[in-house]
C-alpha cells in the first residue's frame, strides 16, 4: 500500500476509492481480468486505488499500463459501485470499497503475444465473456454477461434522456417565478 493512495486503513477496517476497467476485445469478445494467484477462481477487474490529487480516469488509465503495459483511453463509465465485504480465511477485517469502473479500449495495437504484469501480485488473463462468470464485485457478472446489448442500451437511453431534455428546456421557452 502507497502512501499516497486514497485509503483509510484501521486495525479491523479498510476503506478506499478503487478505479477499475473493462478492457473489451470486440473481435474475440474477450475481456482482460486478473487473479491474485493462481489458485484463486475469483477474478477482478484490473485496476487499484485512486492517489491523492488525482482523478478516477487518471487512476484507471495509470493501473491499466502498470499491470498490462497497455495504454488506454476511457470510452465512458461504467458503473459506480459502492460495496462492503470481508476477504476469505480473514472475517475480522472488513472492507468498504467506491469503485468508478470504466470501459477501456487500446489506443495502440500490442504485438506481444504476452502480457507482462510490473507487479507480481497481478495475473492479468484474457477471458470470453461468456465464460466470465465469479468477478468480484458480484453485481458486475450480470452487466458483462449482457455487456455488448447493456452498453448500447445505456448509450440509447442517454441518447434519448439527452433529447428529452433538449426539447424540453432548450426548444421550449420557460420562465422562473420567485
Amino acid at each position: 500500500m502507497e502512501t499516497n493512495d486514497l485509503r483509510m486503513v484501521e486495525e479491523n477496517f479498510q476503506f478506499d476509492i478503487r478505479a477499475s476497467g473493462i478492457l473489451w476485445n470486440e473481435e474475440t469478445d474477450d475481456i482482460l481480468l486478473s487473479r491474485e494467484n493462481d489458485k484463486q477462481v475469483i477474478q477482478v477487474l484490473l485496476g487499484g486505488a485512486v492517489k491523492r490529487l488525482e482523478t478516477s480516469r487518471q487512476a484507471v488509465v495509470r493501473e491499466m499500463l502498470e499491470e498490462t503495459a497497455y495504454e488506454t483511453e476511457i470510452v465512458r463509465l461504467l458503473a459506480l459501485i459502492e460495496s462492503t465485504f470481508s476477504i476469505e480465511g480473514n472475517t475480522d477485517k472488513a472492507y468498504q470499497q467506491i469503485n468508478f469502473v470504466y470501459l477501456l479500449k487500446r489506443v495502440a495495437h500490442s504485438d506481444r503475444h504476452k502480457i507482462v504484469a510490473a507487479e507480481e501480485k497481478v495475473r492479468p488473463v484474457w477471458k470470453h465473456r461468456k465464460e466470465v462468470k465469479n468477478v468480484k464485485p458480484t453485481m458486475l457478472n450480470e452487466n458483462i454477461a449482457e455487456f455488448p446489448s447493456s452498453v448500447r442500451w445505456t448509450y440509447y437511453r442517454r441518447c434519448k434522456l439527452l433529447n428529452t431534455v433538449y426539447q424540453e428546456v432548450v426548444q421550449k421557452p420557460f420562465s422562473f417565478e420567485y
